[in-house]
């Protein structure tokens, strides 16, 4: 496996270099940067698994217009915010994002490995569903699609333009490809589980 790339979006040296030690220490290719607009031209060109970006609470939504910037520019890009305080209102206000921990200031190295490797579990659960996606044809995903929407089989043979009948073949045949329990719900919960927003 090739090395993973963090980018860090900081602008305090202190803080940012801080986090580089902390995670240079563990293999990580790291690049850092302190601007908004070069970090999004080093997104662009690197495509780190992970980017760590500060939020400041009540001062600005840079933070949350980088995290939506960046699932446009390179979608498979986990962030990480960093904080000093924690705050309801600040944790609704990113829900649009692609964000998948925090990290809280003063942090310690564990913390921090802790946060990285649940994001690099959560990138290698993406794999094996992407994986299982790929042996779908484009009908297949198409109706699984639909059924993570909750559509029902009928539903799905009037949006595709198909007969119920091969949407109940599609079905099975998508159940059999993932390896499904070939019972009623479980292409459902997987779906819910898998392709739901």
């Amino acid at each position: 496996m090739s090395k993973i790339k963090i980018l860090i979006l900081e602008d305090n040296l202190q803080i940012a270099d801080e986090l580089f030690l902390i995670l240079s220490k563990q293999g990580y290719e790291i690049t850092w940067a302190e601007e908004y607009k070069t970090s999004l031209e080093m997104l662009k060109k690197q495509k780190p698994q992970i980017a760590i970006c500060k939020m400041e609470i009540g001062k600005s939504t840079a933070s949350i217009d980088f995290a939506t910037d960046a699932y446009l520019i390179s979608p498979k890009t986990l962030i990480i915010y960093a904080c000093f305080y924690p705050s309801t209102a600040s944790m609704k206000q990113k829900n649009h994002t692609s964000t998948i921990q925090y990290i809280f200031y003063p942090w310690d190295s564990l913390q921090i490995k802790n946060t990285i490797q649940f994001a690099l579990d959560e990138i290698e659960k993406n794999k094996k569903r992407e994986a299982l996606l790929d042996k779908l044809s484009g009908t297949e995903y198409k109706v699984v699609d639909l059924i993570s929407k909750q559509k029902k089989s009928k539903e799905i043979a009037n949006i595709l333009f198909i007969a119920e009948k091969t949407v109940r073949n599609h079905r099975y045949n998508i159940i059999k490809k993932l390896q499904l329990p070939n019972d009623n719900n479980s292409l459902l919960k997987w779906a819910l589980a898998h392709l739901r927003d």
